[in-house]
């Protein structure tokens, strides 16, 4: 085959081109996704009062309630932040002591303890008493 004849043979057919620029063409898909937390919980209601209270007197119970929001299951305990010693000494959470209280809750699930002041006999402080009840979560493999 020469050259010439190539291209004379050429000439008798039609030739179409379609060009694409070299720009990001890519077909492309956007993703999002929210990560949940491994441990988190959410605890109500977030306010407690116990009511006017003597040495020697228990409130009335509170229920409360513990969801464990998280993908795991976790242990749930707790502690209070005060300035002396009225809750350490009197909260009673299910039946527990602060110190003693402790809950499983599996993932998605809610438990509903009860939380209730037992003042000391020998209680002598008076006034307004505030604290907070703190929560701690840990997974349990």
């Amino acid at each position: 085959m020469s050259g010439a004849r190539i291209s004379k043979d050429l000439i008798q057919f039609s030739v179409y081109g379609v060009f694409v620029e070299a720009e990001d063409t890519s077909p492309e898909i956007s993703m999002s996704a929210i990560i949940r937390p491994a441990i988190s919980i959410e605890v109500t209601p977030d306010k407690l009062d116990f009511g006017k209270l003597a040495p020697g007197d228990t409130s009335n119970r509170n229920d409360i309630t513990i969801k464990n929001n998280g993908t795991c299951t976790i242990y749930v305990t707790t502690d209070v932040a005060e300035e002396g010693n009225l809750y350490k000494q009197g909260l009673e959470i299910d039946g527990n002591s602060l110190e003693s209280f402790n809950v499983t809750v599996v993932k998605n699930i809610l438990k509903t303890p009860y939380v209730a002041l037992n003042v000391p006999k020998t209680y002598e402080g008076v006034g307004s008493k505030t604290g907070t009840l703190i929560f701690w979560a840990e997974g349990v493999n």
